[in-house]
C-alpha cells in the first residue's frame, strides 16, 4: 500500500521556488487572463534576461513540479523528488527574479532640473549642456512641467519674446501636450518598458518617466528616463 506523500525539504524549497518564479512571471506579462507555466516562459524569454538564460532547465522543472502534484494530489508513493543540487539552482533562479535591476538603476542620474523662475537664457544653457531636449521644472519638490525643444520653439517665434524672460513663461508658450510619467525608484525596470508600452499602444508620446523615490510627483527627482535611454534599459534587462 502507497503511503501518503510528504514532501522532503528539497521538495518545499523546490515548489516554493517554482511558486515564486510562477509569480514573478505574471507580474511581467500582467495577462488578463490565465497562462501555462509553459506559455508564460516563452514569453517572459523576449522580455527578461534570467527567464531566457534559463529557459530550457525551467521547462525541465515544469515537468517535475508536475509530477510533484500530480502525486502530492493523489496521494501517491513519491516516484520522483528534486535532488539538492536541483532545489539549489531552482532557489537561484528565483533569487534572481526576486532582486531585479531596479527603475533607478537604469536612469540618467543625477538628474538636473530648473525651477519656474529661472531666466530662460539659463535654463537653454543648461539644456545646451546636457545636449538634451528637455528638461524637467521643479520648484522645491513640486513638478511643474517640462521644458522642452518644442517650447522654446514657440518662444523664439513669439513677438513679444524680448518680455518673456522666465521659465514658466516659457512653458506656457507650447500648447498643453506634455506627457510624464512618474515610478518608484526601487521598482523592476522592465515597469519601463510597460510604461512607454503602454503609451504607445494608447498613441501617446511618452516624453519621460521621471524617477523619485515612492514614484510621487511631489518628491525630489532622483533619475528621468527618455526614449534614447531605453536601449540601455533593455540591455540592462534582457
Amino acid at each position: 500500500m502507497s503511503e501518503t506523500f510528504v514532501p522532503d525539504n528539497n521538495t518545499s524549497r523546490f515548489l516554493n521556488s517554482f511558486a515564486v518564479i510562477e509569480e514573478k512571471m505574471n507580474e511581467i506579462l500582467h495577462p488578463d487572463h490565465y497562462i501555462s507555466f509553459a506559455k508564460s516562459v516563452s514569453l517572459c524569454a523576449a522580455k527578461n534576461r534570467v527567464i531566457r538564460e534559463n529557459q530550457s532547465i525551467l521547462g525541465n522543472y515544469r515537468q517535475l513540479r508536475n509530477t510533484i502534484v500530480h502525486q502530492r494530489d493523489a496521494g501517491k508513493e513519491l516516484v520522483a523528488a528534486p535532488t539538492e543540487e536541483t532545489a539549489d539552482d531552482i532557489e537561484r533562479i528565483a533569487n534572481e527574479l526576486t532582486k531585479p535591476v531596479t527603475v533607478l538603476e537604469c536612469a540618467v542620474t543625477p538628474i538636473r532640473i530648473i525651477s519656474s523662475g529661472d531666466a530662460i537664457t539659463a535654463a537653454f544653457d543648461k539644456m545646451r549642456s546636457l545636449g538634451s531636449t528637455k528638461i524637467p521644472c521643479f520648484d522645491s519638490v513640486q513638478y511643474k512641467g517640462l521644458l522642452t525643444a518644442e517650447s522654446l520653439a514657440y518662444w523664439c517665434c513669439d513677438p513679444s519674446k524680448d518680455r518673456i524672460t522666465t521659465v514658466s513663461q516659457v512653458m506656457e508658450l507650447a500648447p498643453k501636450e506634455e506627457n510624464v510619467e512618474f515610478l518608484a525608484a526601487d521598482h523592476p525596470a522592465y515597469e519601463i518598458l510597460h510604461v512607454f508600452g503602454k503609451a504607445m499602444d494608447e498613441g501617446r508620446e511618452l516624453q519621460a518617466i521621471i524617477v523619485t523615490e515612492s514614484g510621487g510627483s511631489n518628491e525630489i527627482p532622483l533619475g528621468i528616463i527618455t526614449l534614447k535611454d531605453l536601449p540601455n534599459v533593455i540591455s540592462r534587462i534582457r
